[in-house]
């Protein structure tokens, strides 16, 4: 399995995806939705993916349950999950919502535990309201997307200015 040391690059944003996102991305109709951009700019490697056992175990299941995927499917995208994600020990426990919905701690305590810029999600009923926990941004797909579009364009912006200031000293 990876370590942190290898799997993270400098400056890399870290992100919790809920499972319903995961299960919207594969039911969805169309590749311009949040939840299939957010696969897609993972796969990519735009940013760094973190995972617990916990959350692996609970997005097989669904995935059984609420697509179309073949069992076969669902090991290959595992298998890639576990090639590309940086896996956390699932040591940090929380109880933030065990009067609401405790299955969602889970999330919580992953992103607290791999100090999470961001947690995605579609539950507007539990974690959405939270929009905060331990330093992590609680965001619905499309508000994510958003955020990170706008942080490549200003990576883009700030590369370009570098560069120009480099062609300027050199001449």
């Amino acid at each position: 399995m990876d370590t942190e040391d290898s799997c993270k690059k400098p400056n890399q944003i870290r992100v919790v995806i809920d499972t319903n996102v995961f299960i919207a991305a594969f039911r969805s109709k169309s590749e311009h939705s949040s939840p299939v951009k957010i696969i897609s700019k993972w796969l990519k490697g735009d940013f760094l993916l973190l995972i617990t056992d916990e959350i692996i175990e609970e997005l097989v299941e669904k995935l059984q349950q609420k697509t179309s995927l073949g069992d076969k499917d669902i090991a290959r995208f595992i298998k890639t999950i576990y090639n590309k994600a940086l896996k956390l020990e699932g040591n940090i426990k929380t109880n933030k919502l065990d009067d609401i919905d405790p299955d969602d701690n889970k999330f919580l305590s992953a992103a607290y535990e791999g100090n999470a810029d961001y947690l995605i999600t579609l539950d507007k009923k539990h974690l959405l309201p939270q929009k905060y926990f331990h330093g992590t941004n609680i965001l619905h797909p499309n508000l994510f997307i958003r955020d990170i579009d706008n942080i490549d364009k200003d990576t883009y912006i700030l590369k370009a200015i570098s560069n120009m200031i480099k062609f300027q000293i050199n001449k």
